[in-house]
């Protein structure tokens, strides 16, 4: 593995070890518990062309206690939990070569397909595709697995997401995977990924991989029995997604491109910038203050309570507001959030500007106690509805963020949610407001209710639950909303689930029936709005613009028609 960056230090580092796979249990949805140990485990580690031995030496020994992984039916890796005391940089190897290995089946035998993976960079699109014969040599499958970026690159305008950055993958895998026993045989790559904040190059990691099965056993009790109580610490730990960098991975990216962003620029300059820019519409000149005051507030973390007082003096709907309330989210620290909840309290600020300053504390990277704290607690005693239901809100999207970090803070606040939820299903006002609060949480837990008031009386109700469900990956929750779509009598509510299938990633059999009822659904707009989706397919499943051109050509309405005419255009 090979790393390095614009001012990053370079870290150059070889592994070669017996990789040791070991299930310890069955988890619920059908995945499994699995331990990878590296055993026998040979590191050569340099920083800056310096020999860190000692440092490899610790890394030998924390890969040999291993990593515990929880893996979905399908082989994704959903979660690992790490010693407490293992070093970065084993962790790191851990994590890096877990992403690496792991192979996501389809639900149904493809030739080719698509699957949602996470890896140390972030979350992304697998495509498989089946490499000679269709039939398995020898028991063993040829796949070529290449990546691509879960959603199309940030655009300019979504400030926040430029800053916590983006990679770009290069090359591809080669593996066999071994059917019979549902493992890899052998995999062979040779990757090059570059992390960008912004348009700044951060690290670029290149990284060759070889590795080939060389035998099995199935352990008998005592052995195993012996190696459960030797992972018991491992179990206890939280578990954390693989796209969870180290502290030091992440904060020496932040710092280089916050330097690069401020250069020499001080707070008193971006203050009359600031000023200066009050009423005037965005444009690239707020861009680059916005970089510049993110910059200041991650850099200087003692300033953000002195710049969040810059709130009283601004219009909450101007533009400069928006820069500042921004760049405070994006910076996103204990100082940047305790800063942000000072504001709500001060009694001069207004309403609309504290409604501001929930939304930006409630999409905070990792929202900290004092952020949750506050926004249940405006939830529960405000006397302004309009805020006690945007910190609502805030609170569901607190949840997503918090479930790879925090997993018992996330389920806690999910289930108060539900809690609420059920106690309000007689006030349909009140349900529809909780169901909101539910949609924005993404947790797996939520869809059993869901799926229940989907089949409400009300079609509000249906509308809202169907629409709940666009963030919950399971395929029960998939399988749903395709059902609502194909059989709701209500054009409202299959628009609804039209929308809700937008959100999610693209699989075969969603194209299957969105392709189905784009030409069947009596209702223009529900057409309409499945052009769309099946639009933003295209470049995973090409066949789309087919039935594209055929809603072109023999669509009933004609606003339906222009939609496909315009969509075509655009290719």
């Amino acid at each position: 593995m090979d790393l390095g960056g614009s001012g990053a230090a370079r870290l150059s580092s070889t592994l070669r070890a017996r990789l040791v796979r070991t299930v310890i249990a069955a988890v619920e949805g059908g995945g499994h518990l699995v331990l990878y140990r590296f055993l026998e485990a040979d590191v050569l580690a340099a920083i800056n062309e310096s020999n860190a031995a000692p440092a490899a030496d610790g890394v030998a020994v924390a890969l040999a206690e291993g990593v515990l992984a929880e893996e979905s039916a399908h082989g994704r890796v959903l979660s690992v939990r790490s010693p407490p005391a293992a070093p970065a940089l084993a962790v790191s190897f851990a994590r890096t070569l877990l992403g690496a290995i792991q192979v996501t089946l389809p639900d149904r035998p493809s030739p080719a397909w698509n699957a949602r993976e996470t890896d140390t960079n972030g979350d992304y699109t697998a495509s498989y595709a089946i490499v000679g014969e269709r039939e398995p040599l020898n028991g063993a499958l040829a796949l070529k697995k290449t990546k691509r970026p879960a959603t199309s690159s940030t655009e300019q305008g979504d400030w926040v997401a430029l800053t916590r950055g983006e990679s770009r993958t290069t090359g591809s895998a080669q593996i066999d995977f071994d059917l019979a026993r549902g493992t890899v045989k052998e995999i062979a790559s040779d990757q090059t990924v570059q992390s960008m904040i912004g348009d700044l190059e951060v690290a670029t990691a290149k990284t060759k991989l070889e590795l080939e099965r060389t035998g099995d056993r199935v352990l008998d009790g005592a052995t195993l029995a012996s190696l459960l109580a030797s992972i018991a610490a491992l179990r206890d730990a939280e578990p954390a997604a693989l796209n969870m960098r180290t502290a030091l991975e992440g904060d020496t990216a932040k710092t280089n491109a916050s330097k690069h962003w401020l250069g020499a620029t001080t707070l008193p300059v971006i203050v009359a910038s600031l000023q200066a820019s009050e009423g005037r519409a965005h444009d690239r000149r707020h861009f680059d203050l916005f970089l510049k005051l993110h910059a200041f507030t991650y850099l200087h973390p003692e300033e953000c309570a002195r710049v969040a007082h810059l709130f009283l003096t601004l219009d909450p709907n101007g533009s400069s507001f928006q820069v500042l309330v921004a760049s405070l989210g994006a910076t996103g620290s204990k100082e940047a959030q305790a800063a942000l909840v000072a504001s709500l309290r001060a009694g001069e600020m207004s309403q609309e500007a504290k409604k501001h300053v929930i939304a930006t504390l409630a999409m905070v990277a990792f929202p900290s106690d004092q952020a949750e704290s506050a926004l249940r607690s405006i939830r529960d005693e405000s006397k302004a509805p309009e805020l006690a239901a945007t910190a609502s809100l805030g609170l569901g999207i607190m949840a997503k963020a918090l479930a790879s970090r925090s997993p018992k803070r996330a389920t806690a606040i999910v289930d108060e949610a539900i809690t609420r939820a059920l106690a309000d299903e007689h006030d349909e006002a009140r349900l529809l407001a909780d169901l909101a609060v539910l949609g924005n949480t993404a947790s797996p837990r939520i869809q059993h209710d869901m799926m229940r008031w989907s089949r409400a009386s009300s079609a509000s109700v249906r509308a809202s639950a169907a629409f709940g469900l666009r963030l919950v990956r399971t395929d029960e929750a998939e399988a749903r909303l395709l059902e609502v779509l194909a059989s709701d009598e209500d054009p409202a509510v299959r628009s609804r689930v039209a929308s809700a299938l937008s959100y999610r990633d693209p699989s075969a059999r969603s194209l299957q029936v969105q392709r189905e009822r784009v030409a069947a659904d009596p209702d223009a707009g529900v057409r309409a709005a499945l052009l769309r989706n099946l639009y933003a397919m295209r470049d995973l499943f090409p066949e789309v613009l087919a039935a594209i051109e055929e809603r072109r050509q023999s669509d009933p309405e004609a606003s339906v028609k222009r939609i496909a005419d315009g969509l075509l255009g655009q290719k």
